[in-house]
């Protein structure tokens, strides 16, 4: 699983000098990948992840509301990365591979009253107790 973010998708246009686009993922790409795959991974059969028959899964952001901090923006909603596993599972699901069913993918945080919040914003993330992202299926 490949998970980019272009700085094009975010309003930053990057110099000659500073191009990062095609170099080596950073620390949150490479912990998205993981997240993707992690969910994904235990729905397909054992036989599907030999060297032979290598399954390869790209995501790439290429727009999404960001604040000049780099958060996402404060309207909240479209959490690229609870986006992308939805949008993997259903490229999974259309690609005719032994996919068993789809999963489902939501960011929720608790904030200090207790409430739950579902897709929340930047702000509501950072003033909350818990943020967690939980991808599962039906059952």
């Amino acid at each position: 699983v490949t998970y980019t973010e272009r700085h094009a998708g975010v309003g930053k246009i990057p110099t000659n000098q500073a191009r990062r686009d095609n170099m080596r993922p950073s620390e949150s790409e490479t912990l998205a990948a993981r997240a993707i795959d992690r969910a994904l991974r235990p729905l397909l059969p054992r036989e599907c992840y030999s060297v032979d028959d290598a399954i390869e899964i790209n995501c790439s952001v290429q727009a999404c509301g960001r604040l000049d901090d780099g958060a996402v923006d404060g309207r909240g909603g479209g959490d690229p990365l609870a986006v992308a596993i939805n949008s993997a599972s259903l490229a999974m699901q259309k690609s005719g591979l032994p996919f068993t069913q789809p999963v489902g993918a939501v960011r929720l945080c608790l904030d200090y009253d207790g409430a739950v919040i579902f897709d929340p914003s930047s702000q509501q993330i950072d003033n909350s107790q818990l943020d967690l992202l939980v991808a599962a299926t039906r059952d």
